[in-house]
């Protein structure tokens, strides 16, 4: 999808020295990293978060470097967490990138000018 749709990315993109760090995806022009529910940077599919060497502190260090975090869900159920990234479910993951690349084509500040 993100081929079709002409958005630039980087696959295992990381912004830290450290494999614990990665993200499944960058997305170039609007600065957002993605993380896919069960890839390997997650913890797998059955692997547990809290067994990882590294803790989910990249979340807060990514907003602080300007990144936005989205986090794909492939389970049709799963917990919401208040206080980590924006989180999608995967079915709806296409739409939400045609909405992302709808944003650039017709352009993100849609002010009118008050003269």
């Amino acid at each position: 999808t993100l081929d079709n749709l002409e958005i630039k990315y980087e696959k295992k993109f990381q912004f830290k020295s450290t494999k614990h760090w990665r993200f499944d995806f960058h997305l170039i022009e609007h600065h957002i990293l993605v993380e896919i529910a069960g890839g390997p940077w997650s913890g797998g599919r059955k692997g547990k978060l809290k067994n990882k060497a590294w803790s989910l502190d990249r979340y807060d260090v990514a907003e602080e470097m300007g990144y936005t975090v989205i986090r794909i869900e492939a389970a049709p159920r799963f917990k919401i967490n208040e206080s980590g990234p924006l989180q999608i479910q995967a079915h709806f993951a296409s739409q939400w990138l045609k909405n992302l690349k709808r944003q650039i084509f017709n352009g993100s500040d849609q002010t009118i000018s008050t003269d």
